[in-house]
């Protein structure tokens, strides 16, 4: 394992640095002046990358206060293939995390997921987990 002879506040520093890109620090600025207490928006589903897309592999009936998600308030059903957050494509996981990151608890967004032969815009309010 790893041992260390430092002494003080770097005792047990493997090297190991973190870092937050200005452009989420920027977004969350205004907020954390006008005091608001931040916390990451949660959808409430289980995406799964299909070769149609993502599709909605399961949505989650509620949150850990036993509140329903944004997803199933909005009306998001399993089966849906996620095609755009607010207007912009996502066809990963990864693109539909990147979407969602900057996302609080509070804020709303608009998904448009393709049901069937039918593309649908739904309004979701996201919450906290």
């Amino acid at each position: 394992g790893y041992h260390s002879r430092a002494r003080g506040p770097y005792a047990g520093n493997p090297g190991l640095g973190f870092a937050v890109p200005w452009c989420v620090v920027d977004s969350i600025l205004p907020r954390l002046r006008a005091g608001d207490v931040l916390k990451a928006g949660f959808l409430g589903i289980s995406p799964q990358e299909t070769p149609t897309g993502i599709e909605v592999a399961n949505v989650t009936e509620a949150n850990s206060r036993g509140e329903p998600t944004g997803a199933k308030q909005g009306g998001v059903a399993k089966g849906d293939v996620i095609l755009a957050i607010d207007g912009k494509t996502v066809r990963t996981q990864l693109e539909l995390l990147a979407a969602l990151a900057d996302r609080a608890s509070g804020g709303k967004i608009v998904l448009r997921v393709r049901r069937g032969e039918t593309e649908l815009d739904l309004p979701v309010t996201l919450h906290d987990l």
